[in-house]
């Protein structure tokens, strides 16, 4: 009578023991590389909400109601200015961007120059508000003879402002379903009718969100300021 011989069995048995040591030692560095990754996130965060709280309660300790007033120690003047300029900005550039944007979205021919217009528009909206600032200190002070104003600065922030608000019309038309306009063509109104009632209030969340962006955009730029705007608080 035969016997089945062991060593397969032992073989087996080691090939087992060899994968499950490797597969404990590949938990254990899974846990270590989860413990660590948890360690420096949760450090980060408490960086930063120690330097929030620091800031923050530097902030109050220093606040006054006099840091509001229009004086020389207050931000009055400059905060009212900031708002100023930016209504002013988008007075300018969201009539144009918005015509300009249903015009390319609507109206213009479909080929290479319509392409070539669209992609430069959506160039300028990531374009350096140092060249913004430099293009409208020749263009609005020099040229004009003039001295640093604030309608200047709203200018040039028109200029940053106007391509991205462009770009966002264009894509919320193009966006649109088709069947709001044939509809609309369908039941007898005309091109410009169409737009008017049915497609502008169809895209008018996109717009304005477009239109917010460019406000952001108008807060935050200071380069473009400084060279057309400058330090003054008049018009």
């Amino acid at each position: 009578m035969s016997t089945q011989p062991a060593e397969p069995m032992n073989g087996k048995m080691s090939d087992l023991r060899f994968i499950d040591g490797g597969l404990k030692r590949a938990r254990f560095a899974d846990k270590t590389a989860t413990f660590f990754f948890y360690f420096i996130s949760a450090a980060f965060v408490f960086l930063l909400i120690a330097f929030t709280l620091y800031v923050v309660w530097g902030g109050i300790k220093a606040f006054k109601p006099e840091v509001f007033s229009f004086g020389p120690q207050g931000i009055g003047s400059q905060f009212f200015n900031t708002v100023y300029l930016v209504v002013l900005s988008l007075l300018i550039s969201v009539p144009i961007g918005v015509m300009a944007g249903v015009y390319m979205a609507e109206y213009a021919t479909p080929g290479k120059v319509t392409n070539t217009l669209r992609i430069a528009i959506e160039t300028l909206s990531s374009l350096p508000s140092i060249v913004v600032g430099l293009f409208g200190y020749l263009v609005f002070i020099i040229m004009v003879h003039s001295q640093w104003n604030l309608f200047s600065g709203a200018l040039a922030v028109s200029v940053l402002s106007l391509p991205l608000i462009t770009s966002t019309t264009y894509d919320a038309f193009k966006a649109l379903p088709e069947g709001y306009k044939e509809g609309s063509l369908a039941l007898g109104a005309t091109h410009f009718e169409t737009i008017w009632h049915v497609m502008l209030p169809a895209t008018v969340g996109p717009i304005v969100t477009g239109v917010i962006l460019a406000a952001g955009r108008g807060f935050g730029e200071a380069a473009a300021l400084l060279y057309t705007a400058g330090m003054s608080t008049d018009i």
